[in-house]
């Protein structure tokens, strides 16, 4: 019987996704969404709200990938992180504000490298056992 166990970096990486999908929520939901997404321009506030949902979609299939490679998972973790800068950008020139997103993305960028490098010493003690 196979028994599940989560590395640090796994553990990690979910304690990040249940804080990111507090921040999606409450930016889903009308009463609380002046708290995350600026007034400013109302009729950019849909787009933004699809782009934040549509990132988090993208990190989840991150962090589901972190059970099958470290690799994969770090690479869709940076692609998530250039693709906030990206919505950030965005969000700056076009939308309701910006400016938050890739310090607030910061950490999963960090933790994208950090399974790199776990892949690569993993990948290292392989080939050092032939």
């Amino acid at each position: 019987m196979r028994v599940f166990q989560a590395s640090r970096l796994q553990f990690a990486t979910v304690i990040y996704g249940l804080l990111y999908l507090v921040f999606v929520l409450l930016a889903s939901l009308p009463s609380t969404r002046g708290l995350i997404i600026e007034n400013s321009r109302p009729a950019s506030m849909g787009l933004e709200l699809a782009l934040t949902q549509l990132l988090f979609i993208l990190f989840l299939l991150g962090l589901i990938a972190s059970w099958h490679s470290e690799l994969i998972a770090g690479m869709i973790f940076f692609l998530w992180y250039a693709f906030v800068w990206w919505a950030d950008s965005f969000s700056t020139r076009y939308g309701a504000g910006g400016g938050m997103g890739p310090a607030l993305g910061l950490p999963a960028f960090i933790l994208g490298i950090l399974f790199v490098v776990s892949w690569f010493k993993s990948t290292s003690r392989k080939a050092s056992r032939h």
